[in-house]
C-alpha cells in the first residue's frame, strides 16, 4: 500500500507505540525526524548515514538493538530514511524471528520513487553490491514529500534517474513527460508505476527485472568508485543507463537526450580504460549474470526486453562511452 500524503500522519496514529521501532540514521534524525510530529512516542535505532552502513556488521548492531527493545513477531520496524534505511530495515524485518512486519517512510526522492517500493531488501559485501538480501514486501510505503526540501539538488537529480528508468521501460511513451525536478503528481505516479509492476512479479521472474536497467553496469561503477571517489547510486546508475544503450540501436531520441542530460546533470564518472578489466569482472559476479553470461534490461523500441550481451559488446560499450564522454580533461 502506498498512502497519499495526506494521510501519512493519519497512518502513523494507528500503530501501536508499544510495538513499533523507528529505525533512521542520523542526519535523518536531526534534519527530518522533528517533521514527524506523529512518530514522537516511538523508540528508535539509530545508525551511520550513508552506504557504508549496508553491512553485515550494521545488520548484527541493528537486530541486536531490536532484541534489546523486546520486539517480538507483532512488533513492526519503520524504515524511516533512504535508500540505505529502507533496504536495512527490510532486510532486518525479514530475517528478524523469521520475519516481522515492516513500514517505510522514504525522505529521499530515489527512496520514494524506488528504493521503498517493492520489497527487494539488501546489503552490500566486499564481493558486490546487494549481493545479500531477501524479498519482503512492506506492510505500507507512506509519503510527505515536503522532507524533500531537506536534500541537497544532487541527491533530488539521483531520484530523477531511477524515476526516469521506470518511465522508460514501463511507459515508454512518457518519458518526455518527466522534467527535472519532478513534481509530486510525478513522483506518485512513478510509485504506483513500479508498484503495479512489482504486483505482476514479485520475485523477478519476469518483467520486473525491466528496471535493472543501468544497473548491471551501474552497480560496477559503484561498488569501484563510491567510496574513492563519493559516487553516489543514482550517479552510477546515471552512467549505467548511457553504457548499456551503447549495446544496442538504441532509439536516437532517446539516447540524445540522455547523453545530454547525464553529462549536464551528473558528476563526470572516473572511469578510465585502466578499470575495464575490473568493470567485467564485477558484472560477472553480478546476481543478473546468468551460468557465466551477462544479461542487460534494454529499451527496445519495440518495448523493453532482458537480453544477453557478450563481454565483448560489453567491452566496446565502455570504450564509446570513454571516448565520447570521459577522455578530454
Amino acid at each position: 500500500m502506498i498512502t497519499r500524503a495526506s494521510e501519512t500522519d493519519e497512518y502513523i496514529q494507528t500503530l501501536d507505540a508499544n510495538r513499533t521501532v523507528i529505525l533512521t540514521d542520523h542526519n535523518v534524525e536531526q534534519l527530518v525526524l522533528p517533521k514527524f510530529a506523529a512518530l514522537s512516542p516511538f523508540r528508535r535505532i539509530c545508525i551511520a548515514a550513508g552506504e557504508a552502513s549496508k553491512c553485515q556488521e550494521t545488520v548484527n548492531t541493528i537486530l541486536h538493538q531490536m532484541h534489546q527493545l523486546g520486539m517480538d513477531r507483532n512488533s513492526i520496524l519503520i524504515g524511516l530514511g533512504g535508500g540505505v534505511v529502507t533496504d536495512l530495515a527490510g532486510y532486518c524485518a525479514s530475517i528478524y524471528m523469521r520475519g516481522i512486519k515492516v513500514i517505510h517512510i522514504p525522505t529521499s526522492l530515489l527512496a520514494m520513487v524506488d528504493a521503498a517500493i517493492g520489497g527487494k531488501t539488501g546489503i552490500n559485501t566486499a564481493w558486490g553490491k546487494n549481493m545479500v538480501g531477501t524479498f519482503h514486501q512492506p506492510e505500507a510505503v507512506l509519503y510527505k514529500p515536503e522532507v524533500l526540501n531537506t536534500l541537497p539538488e544532487r541527491h533530488l537529480k539521483c531520484g530523477f534517474v531511477e524515476a526516469w528508468k521506470t518511465f522508460v521501460m514501463c511507459k515508454p511513451n512518457e518519458w518526455r513527460e518527466l522534467t527535472f525536478p519532478l513534481s509530486e503528481a510525478q513522483i506518485a505516479d512513478v510509485a504506483q508505476t513500479k508498484l503495479k509492476l512489482v504486483e505482476e512479479d514479485f520475485r523477478e521472474q519476469n518483467k520486473r527485472a525491466w528496471l535493472n536497467f543501468g544497473h548491471t553496469i551501474g552497480h560496477a561503477f559503484e561498488h569501484l568508485y563510491h567510496q574513492s571517489h563519493h559516487l553516489l547510486h543514482g550517479e552510477a546508475i546515471a552512467w549505467g543507463m548511457l553504457a548499456e544503450m551503447y549495446l544496442f540501436d538504441a532509439n536516437q531520441d532517446l539516447l540524445l537526450f540522455w547523453e545530454n542530460w547525464v553529462v549536464n546533470n551528473i558528476p563526470k564518472l572516473p572511469y578510465t580504460p585502466l578499470d575495464k578489466e575490473r568493470i567485467l569482472h564485477l558484472m560477472q559476479a553480478d546476481k543478473k549474470s546468468k551460468d557465466g553470461t551477462l544479461h542487460f534490461a534494454l529499451p527496445y523500441e519495440s518495448g523493453s526486453a532482458v537480453v544477453p550481451q557478450n563481454v565483448e559488446s560489453v567491452s566496446s560499450s565502455l570504450d564509446r562511452m570513454w571516448k565520447k564522454h570521459l577522455s578530454k580533461a
